[in-house]
């Protein structure tokens, strides 16, 4: 399995903290959850776009069309990337837990989560 590269936008060697129900045992498991996380982020990022192109519209026309190339040229890229982690931050959208899923199930690395009151020794629970 080929490891996930790293960028400046991206989740790299950030401690992983997935939800309930997901538990992250192994390397491989991690590596998965991982690039469900960066599939998730690049997800937000696009839902984002828009917002971000629509406010530069916005304003331009306040500036009578004037370039953006000032010192607050750099700032709707960083406002979208802190928009970003605070979706995730939140919760996200509850696609990488989704994508997880399948994904480590399909590469045979998934470890089934206990239900309720399941016994763990092969016996019934009481």
């Amino acid at each position: 399995m080929s490891s996930v590269n790293s960028t400046s936008a991206s989740l790299g060697n950030e401690p992983l903290t997935p939800p309930p129900g997901i538990r992250l045992d192994t390397p491989e498991q991690k590596e998965v959850y991982r690039a469900s996380m960066e599939f998730e982020r690049f997800f937000v990022q696009q839902l984002l776009k828009p917002m971000q192109n629509a406010g530069s519209m916005l304003g331009d026309e306040d500036k009578g069309g004037e370039d953006k190339t000032g010192s607050t040229a750099g700032y709707g890229d960083m406002a979208q990337d802190q928009l970003t982690n605070a979706v995730l931050n939140g919760g996200g959208l509850g696609i990488a837990a989704t994508l997880y899923t399948q994904m480590a199930d399909a590469a045979g690395v998934l470890t089934p989560t206990p239900k309720p009151g399941a016994a763990t020794d092969g016996k019934t629970p009481a």
